[in-house]
């Protein structure tokens, strides 16, 4: 999320939405129930992690994949985003063509500036430990 706080308060109320959604059509269908389930980048908050125990679902596996702090910088830095369609394209490394009038549009999003990623990993390496805390008997 960018730090603009209204901005964070209407992803978080837009993911929250979604998740509820998904436990109330998805979560307890029974393919779910019988294969499992699987949610990305979730959770990345306390509150995050007490809205899953709310909604009586709790993981049967957790994984946390580490990556260094300098990769994360760069891919940010390479990220941009068609203000147009809302396409995300990374422009290191990517061998897909790009038409140089969607190339000529793409602009970076204030969530992807250095000093933005650098709080949103403190707030992550700080949230961590309770994280594995909660859920150390599923890792």
């Amino acid at each position: 999320f960018c730090n603009d706080p209204a901005t964070t308060e209407i992803y978080t109320s837009l993911f929250v939405g979604s998740v509820r959604c998904v436990q109330e059509t998805g979560l307890n269908q029974s393919d779910c129930k019988v294969n499992g389930w699987v949610l990305e980048g979730f959770p990345k908050t306390e509150g995050q992690m007490n809205m899953l125990k709310g909604m009586k679902q709790v993981p049967s596996l957790v994984v946390v994949l580490q990556i260094d702090d300098d990769i994360v910088y760069e891919r940010h830095e390479y990220k941009k985003i068609d203000p147009i369609t809302g396409e995300v394209y990374s422009l290191k490394g990517t061998t897909l063509p790009i038409e140089e009038e969607t190339l000529a549009r793409l602009v970076s999003r204030d969530c992807d500036q250095h000093e933005i990623v650098k709080k949103r990993l403190k707030s992550w390496k700080e949230f961590l430990p309770k994280l594995e805390e909660t859920y150390k008997d599923r890792r």
